[in-house]
């Protein structure tokens, strides 16, 4: 039974499809990344961080400007 358990495990695992940064920080999954959601997964981040990554200064991180952040070594990908 635990084998079977395991196997099924497994394969659902290599069935799901990998979560983008943009989707592991947004909890609410509007589309933006607010300050707070945003502490949440960097609790030691400033806000002076969130701001200088908010790009167009909208008060939100979105999908653009955390794949920037990425893409700049700034947030893991």
């Amino acid at each position: 039974m635990t084998k079977i358990t395991l196997a099924a495990t497994a394969a659902l695992m290599a069935l799901a499809l990998p979560v983008t940064a943009q989707e592991a920080l947004d909890a609410d999954a509007d589309g933006n990344v607010t300050l707070d959601e945003f502490q949440v997964a960097y609790p030691d981040t400033s806000t002076d961080v969130f701001t200088t990554l908010d790009s167009d200064g909208d008060g939100v991180l979105n999908a653009t400007e955390v794949q920037a952040a990425i893409d700049a070594g700034v947030l893991p990908g």
